[in-house]
């Protein structure tokens, strides 16, 4: 890893990021062909993947937040709207109809949930970064999921309204989905949940009977095995 100047001659960044979601996030394609003084490298020569690991728990939990608060903030607009929106001929507003204030409880007890997970996250990470890669897991899996749940219900609340351009929205709907595939998508994430819930070694898809010493690795021994791989860079 290392830091490389704008105008350094031989770098070529492509303008290739255009994402229906999260467009204010940046992942263009970067093709070198330069020479980057040693003092450039972070970490020195080879130690890039290192820092990186090290920093896996900072990266997993904000990936979270920007989910939380997606959700919190299509969970806003849409309560705004139920209360604002009248209703011919009676005058009442959406909030009158227990249909709605049922859509109006799903998302506030989604996102209670959510924001609950994202703190135990963080407390974990604190606490002990080594061991906090099954929590953290945990946590984005909730968070991501808890966006795409909020904004969509939030879109059905709001109807027509929500679905307008004008309106924040429909940028939520689109960033929602943004956050489950990135950072390991979804279906990463319940692999590797699992793994963690049976004692698997995370970097393994071989399963052999659980007798003698084939027994998935017990809690203890994965988190002493998982702390070796982060002091020592193997884990990606």
């Amino acid at each position: 890893m290392a830091v490389i100047p704008a105008g350094q001659p031989g770098l070529d960044v492509k303008q290739s990021w255009d994402a229906m979601g999260m467009r204010a996030n940046c992942a263009n394609t970067l093709l070198l062909d330069c020479r980057i003084p040693i003092q450039n490298c972070v970490g020195g020569p080879g130690g890039g993947m290192t820092r990186l690991t090290h920093s896996l728990p900072a990266l997993i939990l904000g990936l979270a937040a920007a989910s939380l608060g997606i959700a919190r903030a299509a969970q806003s607009f849409a309560n705004d709207h139920v209360m604002r929106r009248k209703l011919a001929p009676t005058g009442q507003p959406l909030a009158a109809f227990q249909g709605v204030r049922l859509h109006v409880a799903d998302m506030a007890t989604t996102v209670h949930t959510a924001r609950l997970s994202l703190l135990h996250g963080a407390f974990t990470a604190e606490t002990d970064q080594l061991e906090a890669l099954p929590a953290l897991n945990m946590t984005k899996y909730i968070c991501n999921k808890a966006a795409i749940a909020v904004a969509d219900t939030a879109m059905q609340v709001t109807g027509g309204h929500g679905f307008l351009r004008a309106n924040p929205l429909e940028r939520h709907y689109r960033d929602a989905r943004a956050g489950a595939v990135m950072g390991a998508n979804l279906d990463a994430l319940r692999d590797m949940i699992g793994k963690a819930a049976l004692g698997l070694d995370p970097r393994s898809d071989t399963i052999t009977a659980p007798t003698g010493e084939n027994r998935p690795t017990s809690g203890k021994r994965q988190r002493s095995r998982l702390r070796e791989d982060y002091l020592t860079g193997r884990l990606t």
